[in-house]
């Protein structure tokens, strides 16, 4: 339509600047003033006509190609948090061998990864729980929600009732017995009977308070086992473990234990 426009427009001045001065007759201008606008609706439809006759332009193709989705698989039981930080909210867990799309990467306090689980809730997960199929290269960074006040960490200190199981091929060889656990800051100490003898540990705990890790050994020396117990994040008065013969491992059994009136997890092993 503008190129009609301004091509009448143009005839029009063109038509103009050839009309003869006062000398010619009136029959001469009458005459060309005339065939003025003939000449014009002649040179619109034309034009019009021309640009009908063209083809119409087609989109261009998009040259984007899709990236491929990014998928993370727990290597063990793994927290999901509502931030990238142990300090986040527990919210979930991706269980072992269960998988979830990545949806953001976040490096501020550690290489955490947002995940979406199964059921539509979106989570962090810490990098070495997990193993990736896609190009990580590709996950977008994501900023971290603000950083919540820290919570006090849980006490392990008083009477605990724990199950434990002297050889896991065989669950009913168990011994159901108390446990008084003494904290002195990150530090827990108790003692159990044993196929006659009195045991001593000594456990250190990890930074969020949950998982104490140490040793027990008979007294008199003798016997040095391992042990690992983890608190429950939902229930503070709940603890999943293990624990192992250091000189032969394979000689292994769990280790679990509950107060307050709870019942022991199930199951009572950890991992």
């Amino acid at each position: 339509m503008k190129q009609l426009i301004v091509l009448g427009t143009c005839l029009m001045l063109l038509l103009s600047a050839c009309l003869p001065g006062g000398g010619n007759s009136g029959q001469d201008s009458a005459a060309q003033t005339q065939a003025m606008p003939d000449m014009a609706a002649t040179a619109i439809a034309q034009t019009a006509a021309a640009n009908q006759s063209r083809p119409p332009q087609q989109p261009a193709a998009p040259t984007n190609t899709p990236i491929p989705p990014v998928t993370a698989t727990a290597l063990v039981n793994a927290n999901c948090r509502s931030g990238p930080d142990t300090i986040f909210d527990f919210l979930a867990t991706l269980k072992q061998g269960e998988s979830a799309s990545v949806v953001g990467m976040n490096d501020t306090f550690g290489d955490w990864w947002q995940v979406e689980l199964n059921d539509g809730i979106q989570c962090w997960i810490q990098a070495d729980s997990l193993t990736f199929t896609g190009d990580t290269n590709s996950v977008a960074f994501v900023a971290s929600p603000p950083t919540p006040t820290p919570k006090p960490k849980p006490s392990w200190a008083g009477a605990w009732n724990t199950l434990h199981m002297y050889n896991s091929s065989d669950p009913t060889n168990l011994l159901d017995f108390n446990i008084n656990i003494v904290q002195t800051g990150n530090t827990l100490t108790f003692s159990w009977p044993a196929f006659g003898n009195t045991y001593n540990a000594l456990l250190t705990l990890s930074e969020d308070g949950l998982t104490a890790t140490g040793r027990g050994q008979r007294s008199g020396g003798g016997d040095e086992i391992q042990i690992i117990f983890v608190m429950l994040e939902t229930n503070h008065d709940q603890f999943r473990g293990q624990w192992y013969l250091i000189s032969s491992p394979s000689f292994n059994g769990d280790w679990c234990g509950s107060r307050n009136g709870e019942d022991k997890p199930n199951p009572c092993r950890n991992g």
